[in-house]
């Protein structure tokens, strides 16, 4: 088999970006820029189409875990959504959104995956977008506390 090629201790892992796989991330920048049209009327995205449910990995993780644990792999990158944990400026946060990522994280270690997190995959929530995105200070101030909060909550799993 071709894991047989690779050194015993050679860990396999897959990767993710929240957008592409939790679905309804409607907060998202990316969720805006689909929904906006070129000046010439035509989508900026091919044929109009959206993320939508994406892979609904939100409401399927137990599912995505499995296959995972069958498949043997030794890691998960996942995202971990700015738009989706963080919902406005300030100290307004989804409590529930962060214990998913958290109870998600528990899981893998329970099945001996470990999880990799990435906290920027190219989107960001509306409101961050809407204030001028990464061109506004204040952009990379809210993100920073994101990743306070989200290192803090997490990290220990």
């Amino acid at each position: 088999t071709l894991a047989a090629t690779f050194p015993f201790n050679f860990s396999f892992g897959v990767a993710t970006a929240a957008y592409q796989v939790e679905g309804n991330l409607n907060h998202s920048s990316w969720h805006q820029f689909e929904d906006n049209v070129r000046p010439d009327g035509f989508p900026r995205i091919l044929f109009g189409q959206h993320a939508g449910d994406a892979a609904d990995s939100w409401n399927r993780f137990d599912g995505d875990l499995l296959l995972m644990d069958s498949m043997r792999l030794g890691s998960y990158r996942l995202g971990v959504s700015w738009s989706r944990v963080h919902l406005s400026a300030g100290e307004h946060w989804d409590e529930a959104a962060l214990e998913r990522y958290r109870q998600w994280m528990v899981a893998m270690r329970k099945k001996d995956i470990t999880p990799e997190v990435t906290l920027l995959h190219y989107e960001m929530p509306v409101w961050a977008a809407a204030q001028g995105g990464w061109t506004n200070e204040s952009t990379v101030t809210e993100w920073l506390r994101f990743v306070e909060v989200v290192v803090r909550r997490l990290s220990a799993w």
